[in-house]
């Protein structure tokens, strides 16, 4: 865990990650208040048979496709229509 302090309360290493899509947002425990942005991850499938696995990795086509076109919304569509464009 990173040591982050919030400019708030005070407090050092007591907060807690809140991920929303790709975008990874620091929130004080203590306090409640927003501290930082930590980020963007790539981007990765959060549902079915490949949750967790990063899009770029995958080479299942045609998942690709039906993911694309049926659950992927904003960025996550972008990265998964970017890779069927690469295989």
């Amino acid at each position: 865990m990173e040591n982050i302090k919030c400019q708030h309360c005070g407090k050092e290493s007591d907060y807690e990650i809140i991920v929303k899509g790709v975008q990874h947002t620091c929130w004080c425990k203590d306090c409640g208040c927003f501290i930082k942005n930590i980020g963007y991850a790539e981007p990765a499938f959060y549902v079915g048979k490949y949750k967790g696995t990063l899009i770029a990795d995958c080479t299942d086509r045609d998942y690709l496709i039906w993911f694309g076109e049926n659950v992927a919304k904003n960025k996550i569509k972008e990265a998964v229509m970017k890779r069927i464009a690469e295989l």
